[in-house]
C-alpha cells in the first residue's frame, strides 16, 4: 500500500518551526491554494466531501515567501513518499514557470521537500539545470538535506 502524501501538514510543520525558532527574524507569506480557497468558501476549517464550494483560484507562484534575516525565496514545500527519487512530475507548470523567472532573475527559490522525516532543501536552479532526467535520485540530493529544518538558514545569505 502506497504511502499518504501529507502535503498540508508539511506545510504547515514548515510554517511553525521557522516561525518558533527565529520568531522576528523569519516572515513567511502562505499563498492561498484551491484547498485552502474551497475549505474558506465552506466556513469551515476543512474540505467537506460532497457540499464543496467550487472556488477558482490562480495558480500560485510557491507555497510560500519567505523572509529569513533579511534575504527573501519563494518556497514550494513537497512531501515525497518516492523510494528512488524525488519526481519533477510533483511541481506544477506555473511553479516551474515561476522558478525559472526567479533565477532568471538573479532570485532565490527553493524547494523544501520532505522525504521519510528528512528535510531536503534544494535551489531551483538545481532542478532547472537537470534537463536529462524526469527526477533526482536521493543520493544526488544528499548535499541539500538538512540535519534539522532549522538549517534552512545557510540558504538565506
Amino acid at each position: 500500500m502506497k504511502p499518504n502524501n501529507k502535503g498540508k501538514e508539511v506545510e504547515t510543520l514548515f510554517q511553525t518551526t521557522l516561525e518558533t525558532a527565529f520568531k522576528k527574524a523569519v516572515f513567511i507569506e502562505r499563498f492561498t491554494d484551491t484547498a485552502d480557497a474551497t475549505a474558506k468558501a465552506n466556513g469551515r476549517g476543512r474540505r467537506t466531501g460532497r457540499k464543496k464550494t467550487v472556488v477558482i483560484v490562480e495558480a500560485q507562484p510557491a507555497d510560500f515567501m519567505v523572509t529569513l534575516n533579511g534575504v527573501t525565496a519563494y518556497t514550494e514545500v513537497k512531501d515525497c513518499n518516492n523510494k528512488t527519487s524525488f519526481p519533477f512530475g510533483n511541481i506544477t507548470t506555473s511553479q516551474m514557470n515561476t522558478a525559472k523567472r526567479q533565477v532568471a532573475a538573479k532570485g532565490l527559490y527553493f524547494f523544501v521537500i520532505h522525504h521519510q522525516g528528512q528535510w531536503h532543501c534544494v535551489p531551483a536552479k538545481v532542478i532547472l539545470e537537470t534537463t536529462t532526467r524526469k527526477s533526482l535520485p536521493w543520493k544526488d540530493l544528499q548535499p541539500y538535506q538538512l540535519k534539522k529544518l532549522v538549517d534552512i538558514k545557510r540558504y538565506f545569505k
